[in-house]
């Protein structure tokens, strides 16, 4: 990312710099922040998420730091704040005068890049950014400027969220600026005392970054501030979008009644998080599919600015997202996938493997061999991670499997289909477990998570939960919310 600062407004700092020479005003402390406690003499050093702030005296921890205390009173020190009997007079106004103007005429002459001369380094090297990391509100940052190069540090936010930091040690003229991942302008500011305080509103979700620009490269310099969050505090996002795959005759909106994944959209989004559910045919091979699916996971990824998406597939959408990955190589683009009650094995029951034959029913072939097939041709490709989990539903008269399952029964819907299945699939590991359509063996791909205490619409919150159970799948999608921040770490 490039950061121009004009020329003109480099020198208007530099006349606010040499006006204040003589001022005595005193460094930044850090104040400001109602929500992290942003004052050097309350606040600890814990930079980790959400981490408590603790006590000691921040600013002023380094021992040979001899200037850096704004109260001290030395005659000779050069702190901002000294009073000591060492300050120019005002007999010297005339000189000051004609050096404020050489201050402008110098600083005009900047690089059309707006970085101050830089002997040694390469031209363009203050928009070199160094990242130092990734940082957490209520936390302290802590940063060094590499020589010839300017520094940066990400942080993940929901939209709609008001944050403040504060910076210190910098080097005078420095600048910061916070940008989102569309490239948008959330605040910027000059330091024109070595420090610099900004307050900004986020209006997008996701990845966010802070760009310190300085004007002087030649030297190593360390710098250290807070990061606070003022507002809505509560909400929560993930570094890349969600987006959430549909399965075999599944579609975002059924009659604009309720969603496929019904109740999870919404409230995923009113907490934060960036969420997709884009639309392909409802009854198809994924050969086709995913050909649907790629077109809109890029404009998602345009859309958002974002480089990658986490892709959750039910059912079928999980083969679907395994074209995407797999079969079209758009490996570069996924940050992970998650299956859930995905046939990635088959299913092996006649009536599901007809539908490849009955356009009405499907299109897709689920069998056994064909699954073994594409599993042997498309192997996992490609160094992101994969996930999957399972369903499992009961009988209503198998007390026993009701007891160690959560009280899940499965649905009228899916009765028959389950029977037939377990006993197809008696002798597998899971001695026929099943979710009503999907064999808890064959949902296995990547690293496998558990078994969900659910049927196959259960998973996704259709039907209103028609049948008794304990397995809440609101909650269970905000938890693989949580999943996938802690990956992103």
């Amino acid at each position: 990312m490039k950061l121009r600062i004009p020329a003109v407004t480099v020198a208007a700092c530099a006349l606010m710099l040499a006006a204040c020479s003589d001022s005595g005003s005193a460094a930044a402390d850090f104040t400001g922040s109602d929500n992290g406690g942003v004052s050097g003499a309350d606040a600890g050093n814990d930079s980790g998420a959400g981490g408590d702030v603790g006590t000691g005296d921040a600013l002023n921890s380094d021992a040979d730091d001899s200037d850096a205390n704004p109260d001290d009173t030395g005659g000779n020190d050069a702190d901002p704040g000294d009073t000591g009997s060492n300050d120019a007079g005002s007999g010297d106004a005339a000189g000051d005068a004609v050096d404020t103007q050489d201050t402008i005429e110098d600083s005009a002459g900047d690089t059309a890049d707006g970085e101050a001369d830089a002997p040694g380094c390469e031209p363009g090297w203050a928009e070199s950014f160094v990242l130092q990391g990734e940082i957490f509100t209520s936390a302290w940052i802590n940063g060094r400027f590499e020589t010839c190069s300017s520094a940066s540090h990400e942080f993940v936010a929901a939209a709609d969220m008001t944050l403040h930091i504060s910076v210190d040690r910098l080097p005078v003229g420095s600048f910061i600026e916070v940008v989102d991942a569309t490239g948008e302008q959330l605040g910027s500011e000059f330091s024109i005392d070595g420090s610099v305080d900004l307050e900004f509103e986020t209006r997008n979700p996701g990845l966010h970054t802070i760009l310190l620009q300085r004007t002087d490269g030649l030297e190593s310099a360390g710098y250290r501030g807070f990061f606070a969050c003022k507002a809505g505090c509560e909400r929560r996002a993930t570094r890349y979008p969600i987006v959430l795959v549909h399965g075999l005759a599944g579609t975002d909106n059924f009659f604009s009644l309720f969603d496929y994944f019904n109740g999870i959209k919404s409230e995923l989004l009113d907490t934060g998080y960036d969420i997709y559910t884009p639309v392909t045919d409802a009854i198809g091979p994924s050969s086709r599919r995913s050909v649907q699916l790629t077109e809109q996971v890029f404009e998602i990824l345009e859309e958002s600015g974002a480089d990658k998406v986490h892709l959750i597939g039910h059912s079928q959408g999980g083969i679907d997202i395994r074209y995407f990955s797999d079969v079209h190589g758009h490996h570069e683009v996924i940050a992970s996938t998650t299956s859930l009650a995905t046939p990635h094995h088959g299913i092996g029951i006649p009536l599901i493997e007809l539908m490849e034959y009955i356009p009405f029913l499907g299109g897709q072939d689920f069998s056994i061999e064909w699954s073994a097939q594409f599993n042997e041709d498309y192997p996992m490709l490609g160094d992101y991670p994969r996930f999957s989990w399972a369903g499992r539903t009961c009988r209503g008269i198998d007390l026993s499997c009701q007891r160690n399952n959560s009280n899940e029964v499965v649905s009228p819907l899916f009765s028959i289909p389950y029977g037939i299945i377990k006993l197809a699939h008696r002798n597998d590991n899971y001695e026929g477990a099943n979710d009503g359509l999907v064999p808890v063996q064959s949902a296995m791909w990547g690293e496998f998570l558990g078994i969900l205490p659910a049927d196959h619409l259960d998973e996704i919150n259709l039907l209103l939960r028609a049948t008794p159970g304990d397995f809440d799948p609101i909650a269970f999608f905000f938890d693989e919310m949580e999943r996938l921040r802690a990956l992103e770490l």
